[in-house]
């Protein structure tokens, strides 16, 4: 769309950085994000697998948290749509979640996942299974 903002946050980890320097980089990161997210007030976040939707998906999850002593502060916050949040595991995660799939799955609204196998391990995942066929012949 013409109108479409394009908003720049910096990365959570980059690729085959050690996870002890990288606690640091996602603390930066979910900092940024948390201010773009407070500013913007999305009413949807829908994510995939990247680490990248991390911080993100932790920013919607502190504001919830924030919410109540905003709307007890008085703050005008309780007329905005509680945002939601729809992650979408990677097709590739057969058996397993992802890391980033890991982390957000107590907290995202929804997790949809591709293998109706997940639902066994996690019974809070919805199987979106259209893009997979499920016959036993090979």
């Amino acid at each position: 769309a013409a109108d479409a903002v394009v908003h720049r946050l910096p990365r959570a980890r980059e690729v085959h950085q050690p996870y002890l320097t990288s606690i640091l980089t996602t603390l930066r990161a979910i900092f940024h994000t948390l201010i773009l997210v407070w500013k913007i007030q999305p009413e949807l976040i829908l994510a995939n697998g990247p680490g990248t939707c991390v911080p993100v998906i932790y920013s919607v999850f502190l504001l919830r948290i924030l919410r109540l002593p905003m709307m007890m502060l008085g703050r005008n916050y309780h007329h905005r749509p509680r945002c939601k949040v729809v992650f979408v595991e990677s097709i590739c995660r057969v058996k397993t979640l992802s890391l980033s799939g890991r982390l957000v799955y107590p907290i995202v609204d929804r997790f949809v996942v591709h293998w109706p196998i997940l639902k066994e391990k996690y019974p809070m995942v919805e199987v979106c299974d259209v893009f997979v066929r499920h016959d036993k012949e090979t």
